[in-house]
């Protein structure tokens, strides 16, 4: 169901304001600090595209399969390809929401269908801003699941979109640095087990996340690991692993490039050579990870790195590099 313009509260008002640039149809935020941990929420976005605005009588669609979810400022889409998400305004939305009952639809008949409530020249402005970024594409079909607001009053998400699960303080390292005192023999007792996380997993699913961060410790430390990973792809979630990839042997990569929703792993280096990372991680873990990052590069697995920094190695973030 289509939900027109809605009257936003004060509140409301001036969370999109403190938060959010208007650009067309979509908002872009204005805090970079979600990009330089998860690059996954709104103030990534859908990249540019260069594409012509479509005919009117051009059939257009969703560009990948995904998510769609209703919030109080209109809703998010979820692009389940690239991982990545667009935050579009009532407008915006009531077009992708046509969309997940339709397939595709044309200019014109998105115009026809949705004039009643935003006006023809509103609703052309929206879809051109939707090609534009790449959101709709000339001829999809993707399968995009719909989630329907539960409070259209609140201020704020209706759910998050990207969880982090702690699966474990068992670590195949005891870096100089962790917060959780995590290593091989730290305490792994009351742990939640395969299926319940599995549990969790489909609950998250259900209330609209779309990005599961699975840590720890090393969540790859578990003996149970990969069944919990795979369940978080199952579930429907989009799967961000975040290791030091020692658990990361050819056949344990056979079944993370079985995933149909695997994002990226994500490890750390902490030094351009062995001395300076080893000194934080432990012995061999410099020549280990050069050693996983390599086989991950030649499967194509998406890597993602970051570096804690410190005295010994601030100097050398271009070397690290």
């Amino acid at each position: 169901m289509t939900v027109g313009i809605r009257e936003l509260t004060s509140q409301q008002q001036r969370a999109i304001e403190s938060n959010f640039t208007r650009n067309g149809t979509l908002y872009v935020s204005d805090d970079v600090h979600s990009m330089l941990d998860c690059a996954s929420t709104w103030d990534v976005g859908i990249p540019p595209v260069a594409q012509a605005a479509p005919h009117p009588d051009a059939l257009l669609g969703i560009a990948a399969d995904g998510v769609l979810r209703e919030e109080f400022f209109g809703g998010l889409y979820f692009n389940r390809t690239i991982h990545r998400q667009a935050m579009v305004d009532p407008v915006g939305f009531d077009v992708l929401r046509s969309l997940t009952a339709t397939s595709s639809r044309s200019t014109n008949g998105l115009v026809e269908a949705l004039q009643p409530l935003h006006g023809g020249a509103a609703v052309t402005a929206a879809v051109a801003d939707l090609v534009a970024s790449g959101v709709l594409v000339e001829g999809a079909r993707a399968d995009v699941r719909y989630i329907e607001a539960n409070d259209l009053a609140k201020a704020y998400l209706q759910a998050p979109t990207i969880v982090e699960a702690e699966l474990t303080y068992g670590c195949f390292r005891a870096c100089r640095h962790c917060a959780y005192s995590s290593s091989p023999t730290a305490s792994t007792a009351d742990e939640l087990s395969a299926s319940a996380w599995a549990d969790v997993f489909a609950k998250l699913a259900d209330a609209g996340v779309f990005v599961i961060q699975l840590t720890g410790g090393d969540p790859l430390f578990r003996s149970d690991a990969f069944d919990i990973v795979e369940a978080a792809d199952r579930a429907g979630l989009s799967v961000y692993v975040r290791s030091d990839t020692v658990a990361l042997t050819d056949e344990n990569l056979d079944r993370l490039q079985a995933l149909d929703n695997l994002w990226h792993i994500g490890t750390s280096i902490d030094g351009a050579d062995e001395v300076t990372h080893d000194w934080m991680r432990g012995k061999g873990a410099f020549a280990t990870l050069v050693e996983r990052m390599t086989r991950l590069a030649e499967r194509g697995v998406a890597v993602a790195a970051g570096a804690t920094l410190h005295r010994s190695n601030a100097a050398t973030v271009q070397e690290i590099g």
